[in-house]
Formats: C-alpha cells, sequence, structure tokens
C-alpha cells in the first residue's frame, strides 16, 4: 500500500480518519505475514506466549484482578517488532482475555468455562 493509498482512503467514507493509524493497519497486515511465514501460523505465535494453554486467575474476588502482567508487556513488545502499532501492553493484556489466553472470570461466574 503506497502513500496515495492511504491518501485515498483518508476520504473513504465510514473508515477511521487518521494517518498515522491507518499506516498502522498496514504495517500490522505485514507483521501478521511476517509472523505466519515464522511461526506457521498467528495462532502458534500467540500460544507460545502462554505455554499452548489458557492461564487461569482464579480470581475470587473482582479487586483481584489486574489488567498487565509481564506476559502481556512481553506479547506486546514481541508484536512491536515485528510492526506492530497502538498495541500497548493493557491492550494485548484484554485482547488476551478476549481471545481466550487468558481466564480472568470470577470462581463463581456462570460464564466460566
Amino acid at each position: 500500500m503506497t502513500e496515495e493509498d492511504i491518501n485515498r482512503l483518508l476520504d473513504f467514507p465510514n473508515i477511521i480518519h487518521h494517518r498515522q493509524k491507518l499506516a498502522a493497519i498496514v504495517a500490522q497486515a505485514r507483521g501478521y505475514i511476517k509472523i505466519e511465514r515464522e511461526h506457521g501460523s498467528f495462532s502458534d505465535f500467540l500460544w507460545a506466549f502462554v505455554g499452548g494453554s489458557p492461564i487461569d486467575f482464579q480470581y475470587r474476588t473482582p479487586e483481584e484482578r489486574i489488567t498487565v502482567n509481564d506476559t502481556a508487556k512481553e506479547m506486546s513488545k514481541s508484536l512491536k517488532r515485528y510492526g506492530f502499532k497502538f498495541i500497548g501492553p493493557v491492550t494485548i493484556f484484554s485482547f488476551m482475555e478476549a481471545a481466550g489466553l487468558y481466564n480472568a472470570h470470577l470462581i463463581d461466574c456462570p460464564n466460566r468455562h
């Protein structure tokens, strides 16, 4: 994707109109492809950070919950080395919860699996 392509996207309705974020999308796509080549799949890359199985925090109270840890920091740094932008450790921690790499449900949560 060229600078001209990004300029065209800036005029396109219903998408983000922030040049740096559009450039980041392009960089992340390139990083994703590089990760797939080097690790076999993006999934394998991600699951390697948790040893292939979800980490269960076994929270008993909401006060125990955390929003970042060393693993999220490590993944964030690694993704940045592949060209990912706007992807700090707090965002990564939330992603890891959403993707199922972390089980952050309280022990008595009815949605806990």
